[in-house]
């Protein structure tokens, strides 16, 4: 048994949390773990609870926030010191970017025997300037000398970490996809009949989703706006759902309100052409009910609602970036567009033949099932916390 302590950034909806609490669940009883993450920011979704239910340790840093601030920084690193020479792990296993610096470092200086890394997406590109991303690359360089094991979650994304940023070794670099627990049984027409009832949508109409925070880096306005242009033109009834929140939300009502877009907000209107539903706990339902989940993202990694809509059978449309292109077959799982213009023809065939959609759906269905096993990704991380 293994002594492993875990960091991330902050238990909220979204992607990284979905794939930690499937590592802490099947491991909470095979290892001993300690978990060390940070406070969630206004608008975001605590997934605390979830966490609380596997019985584990787990320490909350209220200094510990994704925003940059050096004095808060400097006391979480202190506060994370005392942890690690107060818990003794053999494993120090870092999520995400902040954690992954400060954890890394560290972990390396109280000699800690096995120091893990995983990237649930580059930020060197979108959130910062050139120059200031420049610097955090080099800090990556150094700190990949000091860890025994990066853990990329596709092809794509190891070739951009080890060829274009040159970060680690093929040694150290370890490709475990992401997995999911469900299977196309977990959605059902039931399912997506009580959603669109709910939600007052009339039959026919293509229900069209994105899913996750709103925030610049989502870019929903863009979403918006194309959605706009193309319904504008389209005979095919279409409605828009925006799942989540985050500092943009109003901005986006606004948005929406200002191009004449019926706007529904927390509750059914009808003949809404948008709706701003907020968090769901339960995506059940809206997968069911879904026709098309929409990514305008300007900068991803491997985002787990694309493996969510595939194994619900749900076509995608997604920007050709990250590693997205090895979560998907293009043009038959998935839609994957480079520019606007690609984007907005894409938006309007979609919307425009059902038939398309619900085969993109099938097919999307059978890749995913095979794909994202989940008990090979966690033999794999088996072999990383055996000591």
């Amino acid at each position: 048994m293994s002594r492993i302590l875990i960091i991330t950034n902050r238990l909220i909806v979204g992607g990284p949390s979905v794939h930690l609490r499937h590592i802490v669940k099947h491991f909470s009883n095979k290892h001993k773990l300690l978990l060390v993450f940070g406070e969630s920011s206004e608008g975001e979704q605590s997934m605390e609870a979830e966490f609380n239910r596997f019985g584990i340790e787990m320490i909350k840093i209220k200094a510990f926030r994704r925003s940059f601030n050096p004095v808060q920084d400097l006391k979480f690193a202190k506060e994370l010191e005392r942890i690690i020479q107060d818990f003794k792990p053999d494993i120090v296993h870092t999520h995400t970017s902040k954690p992954g610096y400060v954890g890394r470092y560290i972990a390396a200086k109280l000699n800690v025997k096995r120091i893990i890394h995983t990237y649930h997406g580059l930020i060197f590109k979108e959130y910062f300037s050139k120059i200031y991303s420049s610097f955090v690359v080099n800090i990556d360089r150094t700190l990949a000398r000091k860890t025994d094991f990066i853990i990329s979650l596709s092809e794509m994304q190891k070739k951009e970490i080890l060829g274009n940023y040159k970060i680690g070794n093929d040694n150290i670099i370890k490709i475990i996809p992401l997995a999911i627990s469900k299977t196309k049984e977990s959605y059902n027409s039931k399912l997506a009949d009580s959603f669109r009832q709910k939600w007052k949508i009339e039959k026919d109409t293509i229900l069209l989703a994105q899913v996750g925070r709103l925030t610049d880096v989502k870019d929903n306005s863009f979403m918006i706006e194309r959605y706009y242009t193309v319904r504008k033109n389209s005979k095919t009834k279409s409605m828009l759902f925006i799942v989540g929140d985050g500092e943009l939300k109003h901005h986006l009502i606004e948005l929406a309100q200002s191009l004449h877009l019926k706007v529904a907000i927390g509750e059914a209107v009808e003949g809404a052409d948008i709706v701003f539903t907020s968090w769901c706990k339960n995506l059940d339902k809206l997968y069911s009910a879904m026709d098309l989940l929409v990514l305008t993202s300007k900068s991803e990694g491997t985002p787990f609602s694309i493996i969510e809509a595939q194994v619900s059978g749900t076509a995608v449309l997604a920007p050709n970036i990250g590693g997205i292109a090895d979560m998907v077959i293009d043009e038959k799982t998935a839609f994957l567009y480079n520019s606007i213009d690609e984007f907005e023809s894409k938006l309007e065939l979609l919307i425009n033949d059902k038939s398309r959609v619900e085969q993109i759906g099938k097919d999307a269905g059978n890749f995913a099932t095979k794909k994202y096993n989940m008990d090979a990704m966690l033999a794999s991380y088996e072999e990383l916390y055996e000591i």
